[in-house]
């Protein structure tokens, strides 16, 4: 044989082995590459496209090789440096990888594959900024780039910016609908911004590409049962617990719902009675859960039980007693050395309630005493920093990742950590059980007791208890004598009128400005009798971002309300500053007496707006006669039922009155400023709990 017939000879047969290889007969097309290199093994591009092969069929070692051999022929190849990075990042050597993918974007700048790879490699090797941009780069490469529209949601993901996230991975499934990852991190990411609703569609779209999925099928699980539809969900955790034999507890997670809005008060009833039920079921049936990413794998009380008008104790305890054993608590130390270090700690979202309603105690402690921590989301910190503007502040960003998170705020060494809220979501809600701090507490921003044996205190105020409220909480009530946190009021920037929202200007107005979850079915009956005995007023209501809500709400309050359902009037949901300015122009705030506004009614007082109450006995029906205490007004908290229909009619009949009680509140509302003397408060209990600590 000639050299000049064989060179044609290995020419031929490696180009069959391509045909092959691109009609997805990856084995035949082995077959033609072994053959082109018995002829020449020196052959680069077989030697090259055999370890592809391999990369295909999972052989990563004999990919390495061959692409590896390959280079050995041809170095200044950027595409085989670029499937040499991949093989090592499969192999999971990412050192490996980033060199050899820097390789080959220094040999081919403009070969978007090798940007996006390098920009995935990066990423795992935790420099985010440099990832970002390599992907970045691959995308203005090659807009279209699926593989770095996907890398880069993903990264976005990690840093908690969920808006770019959402975006990015619309664009990847309009580049391509079917692939169902795509549409499943799409349908995630909606998910974490409140819109349930498109969530579904795009979990739907995913389970119809790929049924077998069990992330899917848990992810259609979760968003049902945020629309209120725990049955429903139970059969998407059933399927996923049936695809993935290691997780059976998943078939459970339909416990972590409940539905915002119940038709009947023994509705409510029958769903705690099933929620008791299936607590008692899953001990029974789970010898071992993997809790290391809790939003994924577990479940949490359901924040709307704090809705329902019912002591949640015993409840909450059986959640706890069911995860306690699967969570890994931290060897934490006893107090050390120096002033004593207060980590005060919000989770991604809810930074908003931790500045508002804990911003004084941060800038206030006293320095000379105390170390203050600030532990939050990575993506939120410039902006808890601006908006605290607190001097000797230890900033502590949290990564998004649960282990990495526990880990990050362990190395923090708090003595003290302080959960401005716990169980509004699984995250925050597990954080606690890994006892990251010797002392561990809460306050209001929790509502009712956790039931999680590792939070050590709640602190709550004489003017909010009853006398054996400890009865309700599974913490040590701490009893304040006044403010628990800062509720200071602002007034709104300008001046508004009703015409700016539309409404009636003679008519009497009432507002309730909770979320539509919080109605509780008995409250409807008050409102008819409260419309029946003021013919002209009308009720404001908001209508959140639940669509599903409103229109349940709705139907419930047209049945029990009958015509006078006409004067509820729903209003989209408005800027801080347009609700204190509907508020300005409102007769009276109504509270729910199953759960009573907190922050809304201090905002309700900054605009002297009068509020309509009448106490429970948890502490959420109590928040409206807390605040009537703090600034002195006991009178105006109402004693029962009757009463508190006479007080609303006569707020919105009687002009002289309502004004009265307009002028008096605005005169008293600076009592609510006063926050010095919580700071001391805090400072004289941290100091005394620490000091035991020391003596044992």
């Amino acid at each position: 044989m000639t050299e000049d017939s064989k060179k044609e000879i290995v020419q031929r047969l490696f180009q069959e082995g391509v045909a092959l290889h691109q009609a997805g007969q990856t084995s035949d097309a082995q077959d033609k590459y072994n053959s082109v290199l018995r002829l020449d093994p020196q052959y680069a591009g077989a030697l090259h496209l055999l370890g592809v092969t391999y990369q295909q069929f999972g052989e990563i070692d004999r990919a390495i090789d061959h692409i590896e051999r390959a280079i050995g022929v041809r170095g200044d190849s950027a595409i085989y440096h670029n499937n040499l990075g991949v093989a090592y990042l499969q192999k999971g050597n990412v050192d490996k990888a980033q060199v050899t993918l820097n390789r080959a974007v220094v040999l081919n700048a403009n070969y978007p594959d090798a940007h996006a790879n390098l920009g995935i490699a990066l990423g795992r090797l935790g420099k985010r900024s440099s990832a970002e941009a390599s992907l970045r780069h691959a995308l203005s490469l090659n807009p279209n780039h699926v593989d770095a529209l996907n890398n880069l949601g993903r990264l976005l993901l990690d840093q908690g910016k969920w808006i770019e996230a959402s975006e990015i991975f619309s664009r990847a499934v309009t580049v391509n609908p079917n692939r169902p990852d795509l549409q499943n991190k799409l349908g995630s990411t909606l998910l974490q911004l409140g819109n349930p609703d498109l969530a579904i569609e795009c979990f739907k779209k995913a389970n119809a590409l790929d049924p077998d999925d069990a992330g899917i099928q848990i992810n259609l699980g979760q968003a049902l049962g945020e629309i209120g539809h725990p049955q429903a969900s139970s059969e998407f955790y059933l399927r996923a617990s049936t695809l993935k034999t290691d997780k059976p507890w998943w078939r459970w997670k339909w416990l972590g719902h409940c539905p915002s809005v119940f038709k009947s008060a023994s509705a409510i009833d029958e769903y705690r009675r099933l929620l008791l039920s299936g607590l008692e079921e899953c001990r029974a049936a789970t010898a071992r859960m993997d809790l290391s990413d809790p939003f994924y794998d577990g479940f949490s009380p359901p924040f709307n039980l704090s809705h329902h008008g019912k002591n949640n104790r015993e409840i909450k305890e059986k959640y706890a007693s069911l995860f306690s054993p699967h969570i890994l608590q931290e060897k934490t130390k006893k107090c050390g050395v120096g002033k004593p270090r207060i980590g005060f700690i919000a989770t991604h979202g809810h930074e908003g309630s931790l500045i508002r309603g804990l911003g004084m105690l941060i800038r206030g402690l006293d320095r000379k005493q105390f170390q203050v921590v600030v532990l939050c989301s990575a993506s939120s910190l410039k902006m808890c920093q601006k908006s605290l503007s607190a001097e000797l502040v230890e900033w502590v960003p949290l990564p998004s990742r649960f282990d990495q998170m526990r880990t990050v705020i362990s190395q923090a060494k708090c003595d003290v950590l302080y959960f401005r809220q716990i169980g509004t979501d699984p995250i925050c809600y597990f954080l606690p059980f890994a006892r990251l701090a010797p002392i561990q507490c809460t306050s209001w921003g929790s509502h009712l007791t956790t039931g999680i044996p590792t939070v050590d205190y709640f602190f709550s105020s004489e003017l909010l208890e009853i006398e054996h409220a400890q009865d309700h909480y599974t913490e040590q009530l701490v009893r304040f004598p006044g403010l628990i946190a800062s509720v200071a009021p602002e007034p709104p920037k300008r001046k508004f009128s009703r015409a700016d929202f539309g409404l009636p200007d003679q008519a009497g107005l009432f507002l309730i400005p909770q979320r539509l979850g919080k109605f509780h079915p008995d409250f409807d009956w008050w409102l008819a009798e409260l419309l029946e005995r003021c013919p002209s007023a009308y009720v404001i209501l908001l209508d959140g971002h639940l669509p599903y809500a409103k229109a349940q709400l709705q139907q419930r309050l047209q049945q029990h309300l009958g015509s006078s359902f006409n004067r509820i009037c729903f209003l989209p949901p408005l800027s801080s500053d347009d609700l204190l300015g509907l508020m300005s122009v409102c007769n009276a705030i109504l509270d729910i007496p199953q759960y009573n506004g907190s922050f809304t009614t201090s905002d309700a007082f900054s605009v002297g707006l009068p509020l309509v109450t009448m106490p429970g006995e948890l502490k959420v029906e109590r928040y409206g006669q807390f605040f009537y205490r703090l600034i002195e007004c006991p009178e105006l908290i109402s004693r029962n039922r009757d009463d508190y229909l006479e007080h609303a009619e006569r707020l919105v009949t009687d002009m002289d009155y309502q004004q009265t009680i307009h002028q008096q509140i605005l005169s008293r509302r600076d009592i609510l400023l006063d926050d010095r003397g919580l700071t001391l408060h805090y400072e004289e209990f941290f100091n005394s709990t620490l000091s035991v600590m020391h003596q044992i």
